[in-house]
């Protein structure tokens, strides 16, 4: 069944971030939870939660976590924190989904 968005709290967290998998959960779950621990968890869960990122807890890890999930969270971080790495770890990012997806029958 998995936990309900109003249930969220510091025990389930991290749970809840694995069972919605989605872009928004920052949105979700309440602020005082919000911490680098869960930022992070958010964006290897799904790398477009980088969007909801709080600015101050934008670090470098979270960025490139972020991209290295999807190579489209990239678009999504403010173009003055881009710089040449996060450009070549989208690349790559992109080129490891890219081979993973010749398995998929379209």
């Amino acid at each position: 069944m998995g936990i309900k968005l109003n249930d969220i709290d510091e025990s389930n967290v991290l749970a809840a971030i694995d069972n919605y998998k989605s872009s928004n959960i920052l949105l979700w779950i309440p602020t005082n939870l919000i911490t680098p621990e869960t930022c992070l968890h958010a964006v290897k869960a799904n790398g477009l939660a980088i969007k909801h990122l709080p600015d101050k807890l934008s670090t470098r890890k979270i960025r490139l976590a972020a991209i290295w999930q999807t190579h489209l969270a990239l678009w999504r971080i403010p173009r003055d924190l881009v710089d040449n790495s996060l450009i070549e770890a989208a690349f790559e990012s992109l080129v490891r989904q890219a081979k993973v997806a010749k398995y998929f029958k379209y």
